[in-house]
């Protein structure tokens, strides 16, 4: 039976991380940094396409912007399935201070996730508090620059006990 929406996708039940509004507490898009933060509009979406549309295989993603980590754009309990934020520093620093700011606003009620980065993360600065689900570097602008990002870095950081890469997974690569 083909979907209401003949999404391939839904029908063959590919989850799909969904990150409507990102960065909304920025300025830089037409969303963001409004006098109204755009919860309403997000829990709309959530409703609309979940019961309208049936669409069920998205896996709802809240992302702040480093910088303005703001609960007032938090759309409470239920709204998202993970949250994080975006963090774009000089070094690979301990990154626990931004995960901490998520976490005083969601608590533990999904996990947190750093979703844009410069740096690869120094799994061993990190310390237990931060926690992330995963993390993505930003552009190969930051992936490959070796000013930002040095090839033994990788190495060293993809071998961590503490991070596990594609070819770790069950299903393999």
């Amino acid at each position: 039976m083909k979907s209401p929406t003949g999404s391939r996708a839904c029908d063959a039940r590919v989850p799909i991380l969904w990150r409507p509004f990102h960065e909304f507490s920025g300025d830089w898009f037409r969303w963001g940094s409004t006098a109204r933060p755009p919860s309403a509009l997000g829990l709309l979406l959530r409703d609309r396409f979940s019961r309208l549309h049936r669409l069920d295989h998205l896996i709802w993603v809240l992302g702040w912007p480093g910088q303005n980590v703001d609960p007032a754009y938090d759309p409470g309990p239920g709204a998202c399935d993970v949250a994080g934020a975006d963090l774009y520093v000089a070094d690979h620093g301990n990154l626990a201070p931004m995960f901490v700011q998520v976490r005083a606003i969601v608590g533990d009620r999904v996990p947190i996730c750093l979703h844009e980065n410069g740096p690869i993360p120094d799994p061993a600065t990190l310390g237990p508090a931060a926690d992330w689900l995963w993390f993505m570097t930003w552009h190969t602008r930051w992936l490959k620059n070796p000013a930002q990002n040095r090839a033994e870095e990788h190495a060293a950081y993809y071998a961590s006990e503490r991070y596990v890469t594609l070819d770790e997974l069950p299903w393999g690569v």
